[in-house]
């Protein structure tokens, strides 16, 4: 058995709460959650009044969680200085999240804390470990394969779209600063050019799309996928493949999204999606191929169903984070 501390803000929703319930329901963990809005939570505790509050005999691993840093400072992520984690010689590992801003206060914790591992969804992780001096290791976002999968829904759509254009624009305020400069001009919102160009586009007349701006989450956006051949998907602006990637995959619609070298490692895209150039020159023709080519189609889903069961779900990140305690 593993005993485990978990760090991070209590009341989180979406991968925070994947991740944590993952932990939660494996059978080789013992779990305390700690953190604000926690019952327990107290901003004067230091990390050795936590441990002993866990009641375990021996602790094997303090995690510091994607919910744990603090967003509300500009100034700094630690949202609780009294918990030294540099001053314990218990396993410490850390997850960074929202890379896209304060990555260098970001990585100044993780240096000030000595974390023995820091996991991050990123493809630079290895850049990050050569500045830091500290261990990086890529840990991908999953989806939960007890919320995401086939409803045998009626393929009602042909193809689907949903979700935000990251479309910022600079307003002269410092967020909207921060957001054009976040965007960055390699990004070049595919998203927004997509949406431009089925809007010109005579697509719309040859086959049914759905797209909506609503946020969907869990069974009810499972659904909304599984009823549609095809669903869009990007990378975010900083080139993260984010969890939607996984949801598609498990919800058996076939993922199409644009050709990037940052899938490497994650996914085959000979087999388990359909790319298209990011110039948007091929996208037409390969959504009204793909929306009436059943067969092939149904071969690229089924390959990338499977290989989700098989290396994308939380409990293979619970596994790979365990593989590293000893």
């Amino acid at each position: 058995m593993y005993n485990i501390i978990y760090f991070s803000k209590f009341g989180l929703d979406l991968y925070y709460e994947s991740l944590r319930k993952a932990f939660l329901q494996d059978p080789e963990v013992n779990l305390l959650c700690y953190g604000p809005s926690c019952p327990v939570y107290n901003p004067q505790h230091t990390i050795d009044d936590v441990v002993k509050m866990s009641g375990f005999p021996k602790v094997d691993l303090l995690f510091f969680s994607a919910g744990w840093d603090s967003d509300e400072s500009l100034e700094t992520v630690d949202p609780h200085p009294n918990i030294k984690p540099a001053e314990t010689d218990i396993k410490k590992f850390y997850l960074l999240n929202k890379e896209y801003k304060k990555l260098d206060l970001r990585l100044e914790y993780a240096k000030k804390s000595n974390f023995d591992v820091c996991f991050t969804v990123h493809h630079s992780y290895k850049e990050w470990e050569k500045k830091t001096g500290l261990r990086f290791e890529k840990l991908p976002f999953a989806a939960d394969q007890n919320i995401f999968k086939d409803y045998n829904q009626d393929k009602k759509y042909d193809f689907g779209f949903t979700g935000s254009l990251h479309n910022y624009k600079n307003d002269g305020s410092e967020m909207g600063k921060f957001k054009e400069e976040m965007m960055g001009d390699k990004f070049k919102n595919i998203r927004e050019r997509f949406l431009s160009y089925l809007a010109s586009s005579d697509i719309s007349k040859t086959i049914n799309i759905f797209h909506s701006y609503k946020f969907y989450y869990g069974a009810e956006y499972s659904k909304l996928i599984n009823s549609s051949k095809i669903w869009f998907c990007t990378p975010s602006a900083i080139e993260i493949v984010g969890t939607r990637f996984f949801e598609i995959m498990a919800s058996k619609s076939l993922l199409l999204c644009p050709e990037s070298d940052v899938y490497e490692g994650i996914f085959d895209t000979a087999k388990h999606c359909v790319t298209f150039n990011p110039d948007l020159s091929d996208v037409k023709e390969k959504i009204l191929h793909f929306s009436k080519n059943k067969e092939k189609r149904e071969e690229i889903i089924e390959s990338a169903y499977e290989h989700f069961l098989k290396n994308h779900t939380w409990s293979h990140r619970i596994s790979k984070i365990k593989s590293l305690i000893k």
